[in-house]
């Protein structure tokens, strides 16, 4: 079944975790590492996380929280669960190997694919796994 992601990946992505510069100022929809203007992420290929058939069954609900970092090639390395609720219910297995297929346009500093880190939050909710009439 699949899971609820949160409506805002994008926003998610823009929770890049770099070594802003607050007197660096960048146009719309960049941020500044280094001393330079960079482009955000763009997801490409999203995989929905499967629900816990355990969390289903007992209608529980979840979040995960998760850091890892968007390479230069678009591909994801270094995840890492910073939070799950609750705990015990598999959503965290369940969201690590979803973020771990999915593909992006790399962010872009100077026009030169770079890696970045960035964070993800995913929502499981039992309605959300119902089929739609």
């Amino acid at each position: 079944m699949k899971a609820l992601l949160s409506a805002a990946i994008l926003a998610a992505v823009c929770s890049v975790w770099a070594s802003e510069d607050p007197r660096i100022e960048c146009p719309d929809r960049q941020f500044a590492y280094e001393g330079k203007c960079a482009t955000y992420p763009v997801l490409v290929k999203s995989v929905e996380p499967e629900y816990p058939a355990k969390a289903k069954k007992e209608n529980v609900k979840g979040k995960v929280v998760i850091q890892a970092v968007v390479e230069a090639d678009g591909t994801i390395s270094n995840v890492e669960v910073l939070t799950e609720e609750p705990k015990g219910w598999e959503f965290a297995d369940a969201a690590v190997k979803s973020v771990k297929q999915r593909l992006y346009k790399p962010a872009l500093i100077e026009g030169k694919p770079h890696s970045v880190y960035f964070t993800i939050r995913t929502y499981f909710s039992p309605e959300d796994t119902e089929p739609k009439k």
